[in-house]
């Protein structure tokens, strides 16, 4: 590996794109990978990094790139809240519904991490609502788990199944279980904020 190649890695990490022109008009290599197989556009979607994915896809970055978990560079940035730099990924042909090793697409990420923003643009980009995970777990599904008020409040919008089951695992059960599990602090919130209120109530009642 080259120096300019090692700097770019690095530039990457911190947001310096200022060197990541001056290294690839060096002759660094714009795909050039680290030990654990994340390149520098992955790094910088990762971080949040913008400008650094906008010089990276200038230069023909690949965006369709994986590390060894099998995450793209749109997985990484769905998966930290950086919505700007999601929609730059998918204005450059990146798959909204590419998987993981473990069968995670960047909306499944998104929103088991409660990041809304993330949320919505995927969804706004075309992602599909529904499509679950390895176990079945949808994005619903694990917004409502982990008490992601707003994230379930985006699925709910955007017109997530609330009737899709989960056969196995910790989160066996439907949607019903995990919203009724939000506790009632939370479910007033959505109650208030969600359009269709008759929609949750619908959903609690299912345990009921």
């Amino acid at each position: 590996m080259c120096c300019e190649s090692l700097q770019l890695l690095f530039s990457s990490a911190d947001g310096e794109v200022i060197a990541i022109h001056y290294c690839v008009k060096q002759g660094a290599d714009p795909n050039i990978k680290n030990s654990k197989n994340n390149s520098a556009l992955l790094i910088a979607a990762n971080r949040g990094h913008w400008a650094v994915v906008d010089a990276l896809i200038k230069y023909n970055a690949n965006v369709h790139v994986c590390n060894d978990d099998g995450a793209t560079p749109l997985y990484q940035a769905a998966s930290n809240g950086h919505g700007s730099v999601v929609q730059r990924l998918v204005a450059a042909n990146a798959d909204l519904e590419a998987r993981t090793k473990n069968q995670s697409t960047p909306l499944v990420s998104a929103a088991r991490n409660g990041k809304s923003d993330s949320v919505l643009a995927l969804l706004e980009l075309g992602a599909k609502v529904n499509s679950g995970n390895g176990m079945g777990a949808t994005p619903l599904h694990l917004a409502a788990f982990a008490s992601h008020a707003e994230c379930v409040r985006i699925l709910l919008d955007k017109g997530a199944n609330t009737k899709l089951a989960i056969k196995r695992g910790a989160l066996a059960g439907t949607v019903a279980h995990e919203v009724a599990s939000m506790g009632p602090l939370v479910l007033s919130t959505l109650l208030l904020q969600h359009d269709n209120s008759r929609c949750i109530m619908a959903i609690i009642s299912c345990i009921h």
